[in-house]
């Protein structure tokens, strides 16, 4: 089996690469957070719908 090397010689850190990571992850976490508050309110107006047609149904 051939084996495959990757020699990495010469190259520095990039800090655009680890700034535009860094802003990535956040984003990431902000539209998480964003979408589970999105989720919950969606789910609390199910319930309440749902209480809503129980209570109608009761009379």
């Amino acid at each position: 089996m051939a084996e495959l090397e990757i020699h990495h010689e010469g190259h520095e850190t990039d800090p655009t690469g680890k700034k535009i990571g860094v802003l990535a992850s956040v984003l990431a976490v902000g539209l998480a957070l964003v979408t589970i508050s999105s989720h919950r309110a969606h789910t609390h107006g199910i319930i309440l719908k749902t209480e809503a047609n129980d209570r109608w149904q009761y009379y």
